[in-house]
């Protein structure tokens, strides 16, 4: 969920019997699908994550990392439920999300984005407290340990909570057989 133009799908190729990574930039799909090359057991579908067009039970896995439970700017919930609703049973979704004490890093790394025309130029009167906010619109928030038991609970699923090198926030979510 949130391939943009396959970077972390790339990497996770060689572990796996096929991935469908989806996206709704379009430009981010066709980049993806130059640099796919030859590869044959990845594909690229340009879909909006909380309306999977996949049946129920279809995947092992589903990845939204880097952010993308807030870079999307849609309803967690929704988000979650239907990542869960395609996996199969013993199934897993991970979710990522930044941690507060990287705040200047992940700063530096959305200026330079906007520098090279990837998001808008940052409002820095708005940007704060855990949020990065672009003047095109874009809003980057953060989904800490208390949000994820919260979407868990209230979607009434287990879920496993790693943290990273004090930069990110895992959370695995299940399905139970």
């Amino acid at each position: 969920m949130g391939c943009g133009y396959g970077r972390v799908v790339f990497e996770l190729l060689p572990y796996a019997k096929t991935i469908i990574g989806i996206d709704t930039s379009k430009n981010s799909l066709r980049l993806a699908n130059q640099l796919k090359k030859e590869e044959d057991n990845c594909e690229f579908i340009e879909m909006d994550a909380t309306n999977l067009s996949f049946k129920d039970n279809t995947f092992d896995v589903v990845l939204c990392v880097q952010n993308g439970i807030n870079a999307f700017g849609v309803d967690k919930l929704r988000l979650v439920k239907e990542a869960h609703r395609v996996l199969k049973p013993d199934g897993i979704a991970l979710f990522s999300s930044y941690m507060k004490q990287f705040w200047f890093p992940r700063l530096n790394w959305f200026e330079l984005q906007a520098k090279h025309g990837l998001i808008g130029e940052i409002d820095h009167e708005s940007t704060g407290n855990g949020t990065i906010v672009c003047k095109d619109g874009l809003q980057l928030g953060l989904t800490d340990v208390n949000d994820f038991r919260m979407i868990g609970k209230q979607l009434d699923l287990p879920i496993t909570l790693t943290e990273v090198d004090n930069s990110s926030l895992f959370c695995e979510f299940t399905k139970d057989i």
